[in-house]
């Protein structure tokens, strides 16, 4: 039920789980449950997630890989062209 109603407030702006968890206000939930539940969306086909390579160097812990790398979510979005949005600055970008 938190999934759906969590896809429902999303917009077409790409964001971090964390940003999403503040703008939603839903302090109740921790930014590990809401990683969570947007990754089953994601892979429900219910929402968009991409990771990107920050290319900064993981001083420890290595086995999470070898460098940090953030996960966006957006609201589902129809066209394709504008798959990067903000985060590119490219052709497309929503701001």
């Amino acid at each position: 039920m938190f999934d759906l109603r969590l896809a429902e407030q999303l917009d077409s702006q790409w964001r971090t789980a964390s940003a999403i968890r503040r703008r939603l206000k839903r302090y109740d939930y921790d930014t590990n449950e809401m990683v969570n539940a947007l990754r089953k969306l994601a892979k429900a086909g219910r929402v968009e997630r991409k990771e990107i390579d920050t290319g900064v160097a993981r001083p420890a812990n290595r086995r999470l890989g070898s460098t940090i790398t953030v996960e966006y979510f957006r609201k589902l979005h129809d066209d394709e062209t504008s798959c990067h949005g903000a985060i590119t600055g490219g052709e497309g970008a929503d701001r």
